[in-house]
C-alpha cells in the first residue's frame, strides 16, 4: 500500500518534520495517546475538509483520528499502512505528519481524506432490530437524564446526526443527542439549546452541530438528553437484545453533556434509546 507522506515508515527520525514526544508509555493495543505537546497535530474535520496527522514512531506509523478527553490526548488508529502495532515507552520521539492538500497542479490532486470510506453513500446504522410481537418501553424519562445505547458501525463512514424512534407523545420537550466513542469520549452532538421533538412512533432525524468521519468495525453509543418529562422516545427492554448488549443511563442536567460518559459494560431494561447513525 502507498505510504502518503513519501516517509520511510521505519525511520525513528526524520529532520523535515516536527516533533513531540510520549507523556506516558502506550500499550500494542491502546487507542489513546498523550502527547507533551499537540502543536502541529492536526484532529480531522468534514466541515473543514482537515484530515487527521500521521504519528510516527519506533516504526508503527498512526492515524489521529480524534481529540480526547484531555488536552494533548488523542485517538489513534493504530498500525496503518502495514506497520506493527507495538508498545511505546514514555518519552518516546513521536515524528508528526501532515498530508499535502493540494500540489497547484490540477493534473496531479492531492487528497485531504482521513481514510477512505467504505461505503460512500451510507444510510441509517441502527441498532439491534426490535424482536417481532414484543413491545419497547416507552416510559417517560427523567429531564436531563442521559439514556444511551450501544451501536456498531462496521464500515468507515461519515456521520451527521442520530435518528431517535419517538413514542407517541411528542412535541412538549427538546432532545439533545450525542455521539460517544467506545471508551465514553464525547465525539458528536446536536445544539445544546435542544431540538424540539417531533413526529409521534416515528424516526427523528436530529443533525450534529459538526459532522464526523468514523472508523469501522467499532463500537459506539448513541445518547439521547430531553429537558422535560411528557415527551416519548423508545428504549429496549430485556428480551429485546443480546444480555451483553450495552444500554443504561446517567443522570445530568439539559443541556450539558457528561465527558466522559460512565459506561458500565451491562443492559439496562428500559433505559437504551432505539434509534441509529446516519
Amino acid at each position: 500500500m502507498p505510504n502518503p507522506t513519501g516517509l520511510s515508515v521505519g525511520a525513528v527520525s526524520n529532520p523535515l518534520l516536527p516533533s513531540t514526544t510520549l507523556s506516558s508509555s502506550v500499550g500494542k493495543s491502546d487507542l489513546l495517546v498523550t502527547l507533551a505537546s499537540g502543536t502541529n497535530v492536526t484532529v480531522p474535520a468534514l466541515s473543514t475538509g482537515s484530515s487527521g496527522s500521521y504519528l510516527l514512531l519506533n516504526g508503527e506509523m498512526m492515524l489521529v483520528t480524534g481529540a480526547g478527553a484531555v488536552t494533548g490526548t488523542y485517538r489513534v488508529r493504530r498500525g496503518v499502512y502495514g506497520t506493527p502495532a507495538q508498545p511505546h515507552a514514555a518519552n518516546a520521539t513521536v515524528w508528526i505528519a501532515n498530508e499535502a492538500t493540494s500540489s497547484g497542479d490540477s493534473s496531479r490532486p492531492f487528497t485531504n481524506a482521513l481514510f477512505a470510506l467504505d461505503d460512500a453513500n451510507p444510510t441509517m446504522t441502527a441498532t439491534p432490530g426490535i424482536a417481532p410481537g414484543s413491545t419497547p418501553s416507552s416510559a417517560a424519562s427523567v429531564s436531563g437524564t442521559v439514556y444511551w445505547s450501544q451501536i456498531k458501525v462496521t464500515e468507515n463512514r461519515p456521520a451527521t446526526g442520530i435518528v431517535v424512534l419517538n413514542g407517541g407523545t411528542v412535541g412538549t420537550d427538546s432532545l439533545i443527542v450525542a455521539l460517544y466513542d467506545f471508551a465514553g469520549n464525547l465525539i458528536a452532538n446536536s445544539a445544546l439549546a435542544g431540538t424540539l421533538s417531533a413526529g409521534a412512533s416515528l424516526y427523528q432525524s436530529i443533525a450534529f452541530v459538526t459532522p464526523v468521519e468514523l472508523s469501522g468495525n467499532r463500537s459506539y453509543f448513541l445518547a439521547v438528553q430531553q429537558n422535560g418529562t411528557t415527551a416519548l422516545f423508545q428504549k429496549y427492554v430485556t428480551g429485546q437484545v443480546p444480555t451483553n448488549y450495552q444500554a443504561g443511563s446517567q443522570t445530568g442536567v439539559f443541556g450539558t453533556l457528561p465527558n466522559p460518559l460512565t459506561l458500565p459494560n451491562t443492559f439496562t431494561t428500559a433505559k437504551g434509546p432505539i434509534g441509529g447513525i446516519y
